[in-house]
């Protein structure tokens, strides 16, 4: 499939990722092999510097993107070809590049992690937010559409909104895991007949004990 093909393609030493799912041949680059070997040292030297895996993005924008001897020669998704072609590098999902060490290795924390952890710290809070947050924190340049993927996946009951567009940890939010279960058992209990507005499970709810926003209630709904 197109998946094993780019993974062939990326391990190829004569070829290297140019632009999300396209390769081409280190020879048709407007690079010199200094170039491409200085390009590495400085990808190196940043990421010791900041001594964490760092995003392809925040390395391109952080180094090359305002570099007057790299305009037009290189892309973010080149300084990850350029860093998966060197032994000195370790790769990690979501384009971080890391040192190839075994501290470096053992640092790495995922997004999803890191987005659970920073909302455990810092929220509630925004999609965008989180952005910020994850830049800051965790050298990540996430789309603010992934980070709202993330707080509204159904397999994660992680996150749930307390507001318009605003999240926060299930756990925060509710006493414990006992009472989201009441909560379902009572939206179970309300709805066994008919479907009912968001208004009057409000309202149900409340009878019951629980206080719960319509912002709340259809983020707990469709999780």
């Amino acid at each position: 499939g197109e998946h094993a093909i780019g993974a062939t393609l990326g391990r190829m030493e004569e070829a290297l990722i140019v632009e999300r799912g396209v390769y081409d041949l280190y020879e048709n680059l407007s690079l010199t092999s200094n170039e491409i070997r200085n390009i590495a040292d400085q990808i190196h030297g940043y990421i010791k510097e900041k001594a964490c895996y760092v995003s392809m993005k925040v390395i391109y924008k952080e180094q090359f993107a305002r570099s007057a001897q790299y305009l037009g020669k290189i892309t973010e998704y080149m300084v990850l070809g350029i860093a998966q072609d060197d032994s000195r590098f370790s790769i990690k999902r979501g384009g971080m590049i890391g040192l190839n060490s075994k501290e470096f290795e053992d640092s790495f924390v995922s997004l999803y992690d890191s987005v659970y952890k920073i909302m455990n710290e810092y929220g509630p809070m925004t999609p965008s937010e989180m952005k910020e947050h994850l830049f800051q924190l965790t050298h990540r340049d996430v789309l603010t559409v992934t980070i709202n993927m993330i707080f509204k996946e159904k397999q994660s009951n992680n996150y749930v909104a307390i507001d318009e567009g605003i999240y926060d940890l299930m756990a925060k939010v509710f006493k414990d895991k006992e009472e989201e279960n009441r909560i379902q058992y009572a939206l179970e209990i309300a709805l066994i007949d008919n479907p009912e507005t968001g208004f009057y499970l409000i309202e149900k709810l409340s009878s019951v004990g629980f206080k719960l926003n319509i912002y709340t209630l259809y983020s707990f709904c469709s999780k």
